[in-house]
Formats: structure tokens, sequence, C-alpha cells
């Protein structure tokens, strides 16, 4: 299928549309947005951090020192017990509620927006056992063994008063979300640029006279890697740019639980074979239209899928829980995984093996998609009319 010809035909699509205004324009507007966004975002990180009030229940007054010393822009006040705590949570006096019973530190949220820093947790765990440490050397008479258990069992508990279904790392889901979007733009403009390509060659003859040097097939592979090419080019560029002021302002290190490396090749990797997966069936889809007026409506089932995909990428990861059976159906289901899995990956709902599983399920898959959809692009590119469907499905074989 790839070929001298399926370059040249690739070669005309690039240098057709990547010196073309609109290209440019969008360029030039993603570069900005892409570079302004960074910098906006740096300013807004490095404004002063915002006073944290904590209250303390009488029995956890004692970690008052680890709160400090864990977070130095911090309020603290004292209440009587984990009743009126809660109360404070609610009316806004307070927005981190902490409470002790025993070798158990109960740490309350109002909502799943606020959290506490690892490092903040460490000092409660430490300064309280030294205070179970001192309790068990007073009570117990210095029994070693005693002594090490109370110190060891110290252990946070952590919990929301208003809990909605976001994740509490909000970093990831919006990480997922900018993944998901990203490739739903790539894959659908480049689809919708496809289909529209090959009805306009139909409607202005242009197609008979393409096909008299080339093969079908030549004439499609051609136009799909070159407009991917395209559309690939005019998000990379911006992305890159944006990724770069981003370190160099320091930014990326605001988001640590993000692998921003991993999570670009995953993207790159699902792009490629979402694109060819979606592209060809745009391709296929779009020869069945006589003119650009009907590759609309020609284009309106497979828009749906994609679609219902993106939704689904978005989401069910969102508002699923890890184990739900219909997530993980979504992830293995090719097409929809697409978005599912790069989406789930990202924000953490998936591991990378069941990532890598569900993306070796769409390369196995790709060939068939191609080859169904070259099939219906052989026999139906030339022929014009309301009822190409039925002729194609009456041509014998």
């Amino acid at each position: 299928m790839f070929n001298k010809k399926t370059f040249i035909i690739m070669k005309r699509e690039i240098t057709t549309r990547i010196f073309n205004k609109v290209f440019l324009g969008v360029m030039a507007f993603l570069l900005v947005g892409a570079v302004g966004g960074s910098c906006v975002g740096a300013y807004l990180t490095q404004k002063p951090a915002e006073k944290i009030t904590y209250a303390l229940t009488d029995s956890a007054a004692g970690l008052q020192a680890a709160i400090k010393t864990g977070d130095a822009n911090s309020k603290v006040i004292i209440v009587k017990d984990y009743a009126e705590g809660k109360a404070d949570l609610k009316n806004g006096k307070a927005k981190i509620l902490v409470d002790l019973k025993g070798s158990q530190i109960k740490v309350v949220t109002k909502t799943q927006y606020t959290t506490v820093s690892d490092q903040l947790k460490t000092f409660l765990v430490s300064y309280a056992s030294q205070g179970n440490l001192a309790e068990s050397i007073a009570k117990l008479g210095g029994n070693p063994a005693e002594i090490m258990k109370a110190s060891a069992d110290v252990k946070i508990k952590e919990d929301t008063l208003e809990k909605t279904s976001i994740s509490k790392n909000m970093s990831k889901y919006f990480v997922g979300l900018a993944c998901s979007m990203m490739l739903f733009f790539l894959i659908f403009m480049g689809g919708s640029l496809i289909a529209q390509g090959i009805a306009e060659e139909k409607g202005g003859k242009i197609v008979e006279v393409l096909l008299s040097t080339v093969k079908p097939t030549q004439l499609m592979a051609g136009k799909v890697i070159g407009i991917g090419i395209v559309n690939f080019v005019q998000f990379a560029v911006p992305l890159a740019a944006g990724l770069i002021t981003s370190g160099c302002l320091g930014l990326l290190k605001q988001l640590p639980d993000i692998n921003v490396g991993s999570i670009a090749i995953v993207l790159a990797m699902w792009f490629i074979v979402g694109y060819l997966s979606y592209a060809v069936v745009f391709a296929a889809f779009g020869a069945t239209a006589s003119n650009q007026d009907d590759a609309k409506t020609a284009i309106m089932p497979i828009t749906l899928v994609s679609v219902l995909a993106l939704y689904a990428g978005i989401y069910m990861p969102m508002t699923l829980a890890a184990n739900s059976i219909w997530l993980h159906i979504a992830v293995w289901c090719p097409f929809i995984s697409i978005y599912v899995a790069p989406t789930s990956f990202a924000m953490g709902v998936i591991g990378l093996p069941e990532m890598l599983g569900s993306f070796a399920v769409s390369v196995v898959v790709l060939p068939l998609a191609i080859w169904v959809s070259a099939k219906v692009y052989q026999r139906s590119v030339l022929l014009s009319g309301t009822t190409i469907w039925s002729r194609f499905a009456n041509k014998k074989k």
C-alpha cells in the first residue's frame, strides 16, 4: 500500500496544508496559548501560600508543634471535641480537623480539594509516636517491647465531610482530561479533513484524474498519513513549547505526582493507533459521499461513536471506582479504549500492564479496520449519487 506514489500523495497533502494561512494561524494561536498559559500558571503558583487553619481536639493538642513544623504557614485552634471540630469545618472556621484517639490520628477535610502533605503526615506520626512512647514509659514501667509496640502503632486515617466523585488528586484529573481532549481534537479534526477532502475531490472529478495514475489504496494511504503528520505537528509544536516553558519556570515541579515524560509517550502511542483507526473509517465514510455537503451526513455515525468514546474517556475514570467492571470493559474495547485507556492511566485509575494490554488489542484490531475501510473506499470512491451504499452492498465481490 505504501510506495513512491503513496509518498507523493502524502507530500502533496503536507505541502498543501502546512503552508495554508489557516494552519499557520491556528499554530500561532496554540503557541501563544501554550506559552501564555504556562506563564500564567507559574505566576499563580508562585503566589504566597494560603494560610490553613487546623482545628485540633483536646486529645490532639500535643500535635500543635508537629503542625507548625510541617506547615509553617498555618494557624491552629483548639476545640473541645470531634463534634465541635466538624462544626468548625462546616462553617468555614477551619479547613482541616485533627483528632487523636489512642494510636490513630484522624485527619478530616471539608472537601477533597484540601489535602495534607506527606511531609506533615510524617511529622504528625512522629510526634504522636513520641507521645505514645512517653506515655508507655510512665504506665508500663519502661517495658521495651511494649514501648516499641506503642510507638510503632500510630497510623493516620483520612476522611472528607463533603465527598464528590472527582478524585482528590485534581492535578491527575486535569492531566487526564487534557489527554482525552487533545486526542479527540487530533483524531476528529484529521478524520473530518480526510472525509471532506475525499468528497471535494469526488465532486470536482479530481479523483478520476488521480486514480488514472495511482491505486485507490495508495491515494487513501497518502491522504491519511499526510493529514496525520500535519495534525500531529500542529499540536506537538505548541505542546512542546508549553512543556519547555513550564519546565523553565518551575511549574512542572508543582506536579510531583505527574510523570510528564511517561504520559507524553503514552499519548503519542495512542495517537498513532487511534488516529489510524478512526482516520481510515472516516476515509471510507467520506468516499460514500458525492460532495462536501453529503460528507457531513456520511460521517455522522463515526462522529457519534467518537464523541461517545470521548465522554466515556472523560467520565468513566472520574465517576466509576477503579474496580468497576464497566470501566475495565471500556478499557479493553477497541475504538472506545483509545480515549478511556490513556485517560485512566494518566489519572492513575489503571496500571501500566492493563494500559499496554489494551494498546496491544487496539494494534491487533487496526489491520482489520484498515482492510475493511480500504474495501469500502475502493468500491465507493468512483461512485456517485444517493444510492452508493445500496450499490456497494449489491456489488459482487
